[in-house]
């Protein structure tokens, strides 16, 4: 995945283009993901693609909680309304996930379906979000090496416990589950 250098960030005209690249990529690879699993006809590999999925869907949606909405909230205070509508699609596409791995087979293809669709309009409306944000209204470089470090200690709890860390779960200073 090639990101561009902080300095290249600089002189864009929206200011955000190395974290836009940087979520595209992540987008692609989870419309990737969508895409794979329909494809697969043999239920074990299928299930190993819905895990990684809802896995990826959960990392976008941690980086999007906790870095890139609080940002685009102070960037953009006149499309708040829009913030929050998407921070409700954020919940709601979490509650579909759920959905997925509770429900039985049949059920779940439609819950992921649904989820797909959903998906595909939140990450259109987050883009378009991005390229209205001024470039002055936010460290955007700043902001891209803090979405690169977030990944990069959550790739690293998947492949020692095979999840993300969920300190809504298991709160500092409380036993791990």
């Amino acid at each position: 995945m090639a990101i561009a250098r902080d300095d290249d960030t600089r002189d864009d005209a929206s200011g955000a283009s190395a974290l836009t690249t940087l979520l595209e990529t992540l987008r692609e690879d989870l419309r990737n993901l969508f895409a794979e699993r329909k494809q697969v006809p043999q239920p074990r590999r299928r299930g190993a693609l819905q895990r990684q999925l809802l896995l990826g869907l959960d990392l976008m949606w941690k980086i999007e909680d906790q870095v890139l909405l609080p940002a685009l909230h102070e960037a953009l205070p006149e499309a708040v309304p829009t913030v929050r509508q998407v921070t409700g699609e954020l919940e709601l596409m979490r509650d579909l996930a759920l959905l997925a791995t509770q429900t039985n087979a049949e059920n779940r293809e439609m819950t992921l379906a649904v989820l797909e669709g959903l998906a595909s309009l939140h990450f259109a409306r987050v883009a378009e979000l991005l390229a209205q944000a001024p470039p002055d209204t936010a460290d955007w470089p700043a902001l891209q090496h803090s979405v690169q470090g977030l990944l990069g200690r959550w790739r690293r709890e998947v492949r020692v416990q095979g999840e993300v860390e969920d300190e809504d779960r298991d709160p500092v200073g409380l036993p791990p589950r």
